[in-house]
């Protein structure tokens, strides 16, 4: 992506967009096993896949992890009737970004198309070296447990791994999900919003606090929600501080 147009946001919706499009399937029952195991199989045989590609500059992409770890990755977790929600969506997400822009672009480097009078649409050969970026931190956003060596596989660090650690730390600290994931949560959206602040107050600095209404209402779910923050500092390298009503992250 050329630099005068980049925008971070266009690669955070991406990530957001895309990271969990398959955690409604993860776990593997009787009534999905078909559709579960076949979405495996499509990453196995993907013959459009971050591994094999090479950056505009003509070097080789380095992927977090290498392909054969995460490919066995994946069938352990299907062994566990598990589908690797981030690996299936990270292969899904690059493979189909590179079909629709070799369907679009042909030899071309680059295509602009008027959609109305006002916007035009840009297809460009560099934004492929955006979307492996992306697709490599979706894939590798779960991977965090070695179980054949019954290893961490390392802590993520912001200093070499930005997008996968701002991605594993706001997806930890994100509460909508946490409270409102089933029919028998007890708060609404807008109740969560309202009693629990997310605040990055510095660069490198995000202050969690909440009131009683979410910890009364919801305490298990509460203390769960907590529990995984405070535990952050387990598999990211950060620093947890804990309050009465609050915890401040650092890293």
């Amino acid at each position: 992506m050329r630099g005068e147009e980049y925008d971070f946001r266009y690669t955070w919706f991406l990530i957001a967009l895309f990271h969990d499009i398959t955690s409604c399937k993860e776990v593997i029952t009787k009534h999905n096993e078909i559709e579960g195991k076949q979405s495996i199989e499509n990453v196995i045989k993907s013959e459009k896949n971050i591994y094999d590609y090479k950056l505009q500059s003509g070097k080789k992409f380095i992927p977090k992890f290498p392909k054969d770890f995460v490919l066995r990755y994946l069938k352990e977790r299907e062994e566990k009737d598990r589908v690797d929600h981030g690996i299936v969506a990270g292969y899904n997400f690059f493979n189909s970004m590179c079909t629709i822009f070799e369907q679009k672009l042909g030899e071309e480097e680059i295509i602009v198309e008027k959609t109305d009078k006002e916007r035009m649409l840009m297809w460009d050969k560099t934004y492929m070296d955006h979307f492996v970026f992306i697709a490599d931190t979706i894939i590798s956003h779960n991977i965090w447990f070695d179980e054949k060596t019954e290893k961490m596989v390392g802590k993520w660090d912001y200093d070499e791994n930005p997008l996968n650690f701002i991605l594993c730390l706001l997806d930890t600290i994100e509460p909508i999900k946490r409270f409102c994931e089933d029919k028998r949560s007890t708060l609404k959206y807008n109740e969560v919003l309202e009693n629990i602040s997310v605040i990055k107050d510095d660069e490198r600095k995000i202050k969690i606090s909440w009131n009683d209404v979410i910890r009364n209402r919801e305490l298990e779910k509460w203390e769960r929600w907590k529990d995984n923050i405070k535990k952050l500092d387990e598999w990211m390298k950060i620093d947890v501080e804990e309050g009465s009503d609050f915890l401040i992250l650092r890293w």
